[in-house]
């Protein structure tokens, strides 16, 4: 009997470490980004191109689904732009992926189209209009990402608190390749439409989903794939790059072949600029994966770019329409020299991960809790300090999310609040920070720490609540309407005419006393102006002559 028994374990032993040789180990991907504000996907398929997984999209399009939110896709852009789903900015991986969602368009609780009934029985009409940035009060609730299309102040924050319309489904067959936003955690269902409250049930890839990696150094923490069942063989990585405004002579900003739509409120086409410039460039990677291969596969040239429109799934072959050079086109990924091999995009076998001997890696354990954590709030930011543990499993990274509010996060919701950049883990004990930034000014936010395992196993969450910073003004001698029209002391039209100001008018008497009665009446309307949308709308209309004039 006892020799019976042996036996038996001795065969599920077998039978266990061969099951364990046929399956995938954790896979890394390296690279090296050459801009920022990138738009980036990472995804893994067989070698019928069939998608395995993704584990990995910035979370502008993962989170907060810019590809799939009200507004036509070719309006203009600038800072967190509200409106126009960008359904051309990862086309390769959508189409490939082929997942489908309701597809979201300009509405709210009274419907999702110009012809729909407000309660009370008021109509919609233009409010649910596609077509526009604008007017859409009566399907708007407070927003807690994107800013007012009527400007930012600065190129790292929102201008005020806006409110603005986060759309409604369309009705089918009409879907979207990309996922709604998933970072709503307050609503009013009064202009909201009730399918707000299904968004983040439908986003699939709020896990992972995050921050966009600085420029000029490698992704970090590293960008693992940890397979779940995935049978041991060959398979392909792909990694895709989008970036607005990438103009080059191939795709420049008047292409006639990449029309913006203008606004169909003209005066409010004034806001934003084109954005079409060269479309998603492709690398990618063949590769074999098993629990013992230690071999590294690299990719030295993107393999081709997208369709500008995203109208089809086509990988279009490299030409001189994309250029090649740091920060722009094919040069979205920059050339990394690590003494072995000079690269664009790297994938490292399993046996760089779990131990060289070929043994499987320890059992997955979830990290113990950061310690000592600690916010410090600006106006705009937040400094988030921590410990690692200095015991229990070790975390390869530690992640921080964070949300507006007064509540703390809780584990259960920790992957459904909005990204920020993580940390690589250091020692034991390492001092660690991330910042948060692009917040309101004056608001409440939670903020949340926990280490991620190299299993992709989270620990606990520690989170706190902090508030940012009362605004700190400064009397700038500048044009105050201009200011508030435009939104900023530096933009350029403030700019121009401020050196109108100063080389004409300062110059001369007369110049002088126009001046002095401007400065003495000014600023009230320029509080009103500053205050009201259509107001600096208004403005803006009525000194674009000024402007033409003295640039001129």
């Amino acid at each position: 009997m006892k020799t019976l028994v042996l036996a038996v374990l001795a065969s599920l032993a077998i039978g266990s470490e061969a099951r364990a040789a046929d399956v995938c180990g954790p896979v890394e991907l390296r690279f090296e980004p050459g801009a920022p504000n990138l738009q980036i996907v990472a995804w893994i398929e067989d070698l019928q191109g069939k998608v395995i997984d993704t584990p990995y999209i910035t979370r502008v399009t993962g989170q907060f689904g810019v590809a799939n939110r009200p507004g036509a896709a070719l309006l203009k852009t600038d800072f967190r732009w509200p409106y126009s789903r960008r359904d051309m900015v990862l086309p390769v991986w959508a189409h490939r992926r082929d997942h489908h969602y309701p597809k979201i368009v300009m509405g709210g609780a009274c419907g999702n189209s110009t012809q729909t009934l407000c309660p009370g029985g008021n109509k919609c009409g233009s409010d649910c209009e596609d077509s526009t940035i604008a007017y859409h009060s009566l399907v708007s609730s407070g927003e807690p990402f994107y800013c007012s299309p009527s400007g930012s102040p600065d190129a790292v924050s929102c201008a005020s608190r806006f409110t603005g319309s986060k759309g409604a489904y369309a009705d089918p067959p009409a879907f979207s390749l990309y996922p709604p936003r998933a970072d709503l955690t307050t609503f009013n269902m009064a202009v909201d439409s009730p399918d707000v409250l299904d968004f983040a049930k439908q986003n699939d890839l709020v896990a992972v989903s995050a921050a966009t990696p600085p420029a000029n150094a490698l992704v970090s923490p590293a960008l693992v794939w940890y397979p779940q069942g995935v049978p041991a063989g060959d398979y392909v990585a792909w990694i895709e790059l989008s970036q607005e405004s990438d103009f080059s002579p191939g795709h420049s900003k008047t292409s006639p072949d990449h029309p913006n739509q203008p606004d169909s409120v003209s005066a409010w086409d004034f806001e934003g600029h084109n954005f079409l410039g060269q479309p998603s460039v492709v690398y990618k990677v063949p590769f074999h994966c098993d629990q013992t291969n230690n071999a590294a596969a690299i990719a030295t040239q993107y393999v081709g770019y997208s369709t500008w429109d995203n109208s089809d799934g086509t990988l279009h072959p490299p030409d001189a329409t994309i250029v090649d050079k740091p920060g722009s086109g094919a040069g979205r990924l920059l050339d990394v020299d690590d003494g072995t091999d000079v690269y664009r995009v790297k994938v490292l076998g399993a046996s760089t991960i779990v131990p060289s001997d070929g043994g499987m890696p320890p059992a997955c354990l979830a990290p113990d809790q950061v310690t000592g954590l600690a916010l410090t709030a600006g106006q705009t930011s937040i400094t988030v300090n921590f410990t690692a543990p200095t015991g229990g499993s070790t975390a390869n990274r530690f992640a921080v999310r964070y949300r507006e509010g007064n509540t703390p996060i809780t584990g259960d919701m920790f992957d459904q609040q909005v990204a920020a950049p993580s940390v690589s883990a250091g020692a034991p004990g390492d001092h660690l920070t991330s910042t948060v930034d692009g917040l309101l000014r004056q608001t409440s936010y939670a903020v949340a720490v926990r280490g991620i395992a190299p299993c992709g196993k989270g620990g606990a969450v520690v989170s706190q609540v902090v508030s940012t910073e009362v605004p700190k003004f400064v009397t700038l001698h500048g044009c105050f309407i201009a200011t508030a029209a435009y939104g900023s002391p530096m933009e350029r039209h403030v700019s121009k005419l401020r050196e109108f100001r100063d080389s004409r008018l300062l110059t001369n008497p007369i110049g002088q006393l126009v001046t002095a009665i401007y400065y003495a009446f000014s600023p009230p309307l320029a509080n009103a102006i500053s205050t009201d949308p259509n107001l600096r709308a208004l403005a803006r209309a009525a000194l674009r002559p000024l402007v033409t004039l003295v640039t001129r």
